[in-house]
Order: C-alpha cells, then sequence, then structure tokens
C-alpha cells in the first residue's frame, strides 16, 4: 500500500482502507484521492462520470442528464470545471 498523503483526513483514510481491504469502488470529488487511487490501483468514480455513464448507457437521455447538472449546480451550489466533459462521445 502507498502512503497516504499528509492532506486526507480521518475519514478519507479509513475510507480508502476499508474500500481497499473490502476489493471495492470509492466515490469521490476530490481530486487528490482520484490521482491517488489511479496511482495505487483502487477504483474510482467521480460525479461527472456517474452522469456520464447515466446517458452513455442509456439509463438516462442527454437531455434528462442536463437537467441533472442544472439541478445538481442550483440545488447544490457543486460547480462542475467543465460539464460539457460529460457529454462528448
Amino acid at each position: 500500500m502507498s502512503a497516504w498523503p499528509r492532506a486526507f483526513d480521518a475519514g478519507e483514510r479509513e475510507t480508502l482502507a476499508v474500500a481497499m481491504a473490502r476489493g471495492w469502488t470509492i466515490l469521490t470529488n476530490e481530486r487528490l484521492v482520484k490521482n491517488w487511487c489511479q496511482r495505487t490501483g483502487l477504483g474510482s468514480w467521480d460525479l461527472p462520470g456517474i452522469l456520464r455513464a447515466l446517458w452513455r448507457r442509456q439509463l438516462r437521455t442527454r437531455e434528462e442528464v442536463r437537467a441533472l447538472v442544472t439541478q445538481i449546480e442550483t440545488h447544490d451550489r457543486i460547480v462542475f470545471k467543465d460539464p460539457e466533459q460529460i457529454f462528448v462521445e
């Protein structure tokens, strides 16, 4: 196992330790955590990835996912750096 970055708080360390022990994939919007997961081989998803998968796997239409993006930005005050990346073929 790679050493935990000092920037990880106790909750992030615990989440990663449990996920690694159980072979789970984690959900995170933290860039540092995602990068660490990529380096160590632990699976991770982020919100844009989940939204992208919804329309790519035809679980929702592009229009429905666009509406979700708008709703998330408006109600949850989450800012997507590049929301159009979600819809790239």
